[in-house]
């Protein structure tokens, strides 16, 4: 779509909108361009508002699998040899296809 033609959402709004995004599991990217601002003022916003991901659950959101505790080691063992995040979590049997 056309930025010129969108309209911007007014601050109540889009604080809900970006609660309502990172609570379904959207990407920054996906709810900046739903409300037609950049993709660090949603980071800066979700940031105030207290609602970011933690490192291991942005790790979890950017692989699209969790990893569980006990499998952890096994799996940096896998990444330090040169195995993709995709290889090493189909080799741990966490990724299927």
């Amino acid at each position: 779509m056309d930025r010129s033609v969108r309209q911007r959402v007014g601050m109540t709004e889009r604080r809900i909108a970006i609660k309502e995004g990172y609570a379904n599991n959207e990407s920054p990217k996906v709810i900046a361009s739903r409300l037609n601002c950049s993709v660090a003022s949603v980071k800066a916003t979700a940031s105030q508002l207290g609602i970011t991901r933690t490192p291991k659950a942005a790790a979890d959101f950017r692989r699209g699998f969790a990893v569980p505790a006990e499998m952890l080691a096994l799996y940096k063992k896998l990444m330090a040899n040169n195995f993709s995040a995709k290889e090493s979590g189909k080799l741990l049997g966490l990724v299927t296809g």
